[in-house]
């Protein structure tokens, strides 16, 4: 029975990738997919396994869904094998990861769409449960640059105003900082819905909730406080399960994988104590963060606080990590950690990271499923146990060293615990330790000081740490015989050497009861810098650039570093390979562009292999710089008939009747700033398909003409109106809606009243070919509507109207600002639609990139180039040209913005005909989160705030 009460057994986790990628099924029929589905099972099916918990999702799902985004929605191969998301072409390094998932995928859902009943059927055949993984905020590969997957759901790629930290967004930003905040209904709505789904629609033996794929799952500063929120999250799954046990007619059961440290668990809003209370959960798996198990997961306390019936299972993932050097599991380093748990209390161990695709490198590894349900037989076995650091989650907590952090020359300052399980008396062990170099110390267990012993008369393990360019040194020692006991032993050095030894000195130190494992990549840093602070440089100067490496803390003398270079003028990226020197430093000079524009150099360094000839994953820096920015002008002119086209658009506007229904917004205590505020929900009848919607705020006791006007507009994320209540207190404050639909409704609702597919998926590209049915046009039209109503309410003092927006929306801040003749201040952030047709300059294509470029630049098909003459009619640079003198215009861009470049808005900004007061906020660090600090302050300034 699963929930014996001194269960000891093994689970499984079999994450999506393992099977996508492992197994060629892109050309089998129904017979070959089963039978690809039994190989899988059959090498978790072994004994002492009670369970495989299999995962089908990363953010998108590998089953057809209601609720989430399929995988292979809105993806397509081309004719040439190149894949595309959304109608945009992947890079050939996005699409190669992809292609073989994507064809295995849609080969298998043609021919198996019950896949997932053809496995349960199958496991229990083999005497295994079948539960769900569910990955609860799968955020992998979400920085700059690779944030743009297909394995990203709709939500996230439409909804970064649902994203815990998106403000932090940058090439090198941390996963989890875009990871879904769960405070916010949509994300909880949305996740629970999946959860039952998955639970009502294929039957399993239960769920697992992988927590830590990604936390937090709260924005900065409300974990704690969000507690409730997940608890009450998780009493909505218990509900679930009792419906689905019902209907399946057996037990349902939950697992949830957290934090392996209570204090992680709890500071991320986890409250795992009151789940176990409540009997929320059957199942709990400490578990670290990133692929590697820690030995000193707080096993013994979550005993105590989630007693029995409970099983409690940390997790085995595949590495150990001590911050300076890695090993990829082995029998003995699994034998070792399932020893080490149980000696603290664990019911059983858990796999992560253990597939079947590994086992011709590891041909141990059903048997380590065995051995590792069998409390004894892990004791039994030749081991390893390695020091950890603990690579903990959650704001404000960072990775720990493993090692003391300073003995001096002729001290022993403090040890090493390292926990070695159960049955190590009267066995035979050793201290293997590595540092950066040769170490002369004396090495004591438990106080009992060890004999140092040569390599010849017992041989290192075969496979440590190692850094070819700089050797690390290994000292082993032989513990006496007693010295060492089951469970928590402490290791000291004393240091006979003249000089410090540092903690960062020490690269590895294990106890070992059995033979080695293998090296993981070591690690690097890069950093690049401009020979000018701000990255602009002159008409005819060469960008000198230097680039800083660093390896394991020390110069990274003689790496190599790969350049990805991007200049105007050429399509393409050019690439070049330089060497650092001795000092981890090299300097570069690229020659001055021929034509004004941006420059961009992308680097990485490419890690040395190491004694296996492993290569790990290389630091990267991105560096950007603009030359002869005054220079850079649109690419086009404005069309002959610009002007007439949109006084005959704005004529057809004036001559729609100003029809308007208000729906009052009730406002809690905060966004009515204490009762001050009042917010409606607007519709007013529009040209074109939508009418125009948002929202409109202003103070509750305003009286007649004294009030400003502050318009904002929205980002391509999101398909709702912001809340105008932010300017509400001292403005009219209008939000406008994209899209001119409802905004008081949820993710969801937008899908099942078929708004999401016939509105909002692919918006960017509808109507791309004519300039009358462009999107655009129409959204431009919508903003125009909503002034045009703000205008008329009493409370305007007909004297200040500001305009306000980032990305897309500060291209509708430009245009709108250009086409009424009534505003006053104009602030775009990073402002899209900027010069649509840079390619034809030689300059790379505001977004959304709307037409493909041939090899010399110019559009790649007849569509292509009925695209690029429609943009022109609402392309930013051209609207930028009308913009007159009684205006106040400003403009932010950021030097590594690769969404919205920054030669783009400085067309559009040079656009502006002389006389027009204006102003640039030119962030040299940033991307596309560098925002426009002088127009927020010119805002305040204007209206009071």
């Amino acid at each position: 029975m699963l929930l014996a009460a001194f269960f000891a057994g093994v689970f499984i986790n079999s994450d999506a990738w393992n099977f996508w990628c492992s197994e060629p099924l892109r050309d089998v029929d129904r017979a070959g997919v089963v039978q690809a589905v039994k190989d899988d099972v059959d090498c978790y099916a072994q004994s002492g396994v009670e369970a495989v918990f299999y995962n089908m999702n990363f953010q998108r799902t590998f089953y057809d869904t209601k609720v989430g985004t399929i995988f292979t929605k809105d993806v397509a191969l081309d004719a040439d094998g190149t894949l595309t998301l959304r109608g945009r072409r992947l890079d050939a390094a996005t699409s190669a990861e992809y292609k073989g998932m994507y064809l295995n995928f849609k080969r298998v859902h043609e021919v198996a769409p019950d896949l997932m009943k053809v496995r349960y059927d199958y496991c229990k055949s083999k005497g295994i449960e079948m539960w769900h993984s569910l990955r609860m905020d799968d955020v992998h590969w979400t920085p700059l640059q690779t944030d743009f997957r297909p394995q990203h759901g709709d939500m996230w790629l439409d909804r970064k105003d649902l994203v815990r930290a998106w403000y932090r967004h940058t090439w090198r930003g941390d996963w989890h900082d875009n990871a879904l905040d769960y405070g916010q209904k949509e994300v909880f709505d949305y996740h629970l819905a999946m959860v039952r789904e998955l639970m009502m629609d294929w039957e399993s033996d239960g769920i697992e909730l992988d927590w830590l794929r990604s936390v937090p799952v709260f924005k900065p500063g409300f974990d704690e406080a969000n507690a409730v929120t997940l608890t009450r999250f998780m009493r909505a799954v218990r509900g679930i399960c009792n419906e689905a046990a019902k209907k399946w007619g057996h037990p349902m059961r939950v697992a949830v994988r957290v934090p392996g440290r209570v204090r992680d668990a709890t500071g991320v809003g986890m409250d795992v104590p009151t789940w176990a209370k409540e009997k929320l959960i059957d199942v709990l798996i400490p578990s670290c963060n990133n692929t590697n198990t820690e030995q000193d997961y707080d096993v013994a306390i979550w005993r105590v606080l989630a007693p029995k019936p409970v099983i409690l299972a940390p997790c085995i993932d595949a590495g150990a990590n001590a911050g300076g050097g890695s090993l990829w599991y082995t029998d003995e380093t699994d034998a070792g950690f399932a020893s080490n748990f149980y000696q603290q209390g664990a019911d059983a161990a858990y796999f992560y990271n253990h597939f079947p695709n590994q086992e011709k490198q590891r041909p141990y590894l059903r048997r380590n499923f065995t051995r590792a349900a069998d409390r004894r037989a892990c004791a039994a076995h030749n081991r390893r146990h390695p020091v950890t650091r603990h690579d903990p989650v959650g704001e404000g907590k960072y990775w720990e060293p493993c090692f003391p952090d300073t003995i001096w020359p002729n001290c022993c300052n403090g040890s090493v615990k390292i926990n070695c399980g159960e049955a190590v008396k009267g066995r035979k062990a050793w201290v293997v330790v590595g540092t950066r170099k040769p170490l002369t110390a004396d090495v004591y267990v438990n106080t009992v000081k060890c004999r140092i012993v040569s390599p010849a008369e017992t041989p290192l393990p075969a496979e440590l740490p190692q850094d070819k360019k700089n050797p690390y040194s290994y000292l082993q020692a032989e513990i006496p015989v007693g010295a060492l006991h089951d469970g928590w032993n402490a290791v000291e050095f004393f240091n006979r050497a003249d000089w410090t030894i540092m903690a960062t000195d020490f690269v590895w130190t294990e106890i070992r009861i059995g033979p080695p494992a293998e090296k993981m990549p070591q690690f690097h840093v890069l950093k690049g810098e401009t020979s000018h602070a701000d990255g602009l440089y002159a008409t005819g100067e060469d960008v000198e650039i230097t680039f800083e490496g660093s390896y394991n803390a020390k110069p990274a003398d003689g790496a190599f570093v790969r350049l990805g270079i991007q200049e105007p003028g050429r399509v393409g990226v050019r690439v070049e390979q330089v060497r650092l020197g001795a000092d981890g430093r090299c300097k570069i000079a690229i020659p001055a562009p021929k034509t004004p524009g941006w420059i961009t150099v992308d680097a990485m360094t490419e890690t040395l292999p190491d004694a296996l000839g492993n290569v790990g994953p290389g630091a990267r820096a991105k560096v950007g710089a603009l030359c002869d920015k005054d220079a850079i002008k649109p690419a086009l002119p404005p069309p002959a008939d610009f002007k007439s086209f949109w006084d005959a658009e704005i004529a057809k506007l004036d001559a729609v009747p100003m029809k308007v229904l208000r729906k009052e917004q009730q406002l809690d205590d905060k966004r009515s700033q204490g009762g001050k505020v009042r917010e409606w929900e607007v519709f007013v009848d529009c040209v074109g398909p939508r009418p125009a919607t948002g929202f409109v705020s202003m103070p509750r006791d305003a009286k007649p003409k004294s009030l400003p006007i502050v318009a904002m507009f929205q980002g391509a994320a999101g398909i709702a109106a912001w809340p105008s209540t932010w300017y509400g207190d001292v403005a009219i404050c209008v939000s406008a809606s994209k899209f001119g639909l409802p905004n008081v409704m949820t993710f969801k609702e937008y899908q099942e009243k078929g708004y999401y597919k016939s509105q909002v998926e692919g918006f960017e590209h509808r109507g791309a070919e004519s300039r009358d049915e462009s999107f655009f046009k129409w959204m431009i039209l919508r903003d125009l509507r909503l002034l045009q109503y703000a205008k008329s309410l009493p409370e305007w003092n007909g004297k200040v109207l500001v305009v306000n927006g980032e990305s897309l929306g500060g291209a509708q801040s430009l245009a709108v600002g250009a086409l009424d003749p009534d505003v006053t201040f104009i602030c775009a952030c990073v402002p899209a639609l900027s010069d649509h047709n840079g390619r034809l300059a030689g300059r790379r294509n505001g977004w959304p990139q709307l037409w493909r470029p041939d090899a010399d630049g110019r559009p790649a098909t007849e569509r292509d180039r009925r695209i690029s003459e429609a943009s022109r009619y609402v392309d930013v640079v051209n609207f930028c040209s009308l913009i007159t003198p009684d205006k106040e215009v400003s403009i932010g861009t950021g030097l590594l913005d690769s969404t919205c470049p920054p030669e783009g808005v400085w067309a559009a900004y040079n656009a502006i005909p002389a006389g027009v007061k204006k102003h640039v906020w030119h962030n040299p660090k940033a991307g596309h989160e560098a925002g426009n600090g002088h127009g927020g302050r010119r805002i305040k300034e204007i209206v009071g705030k």
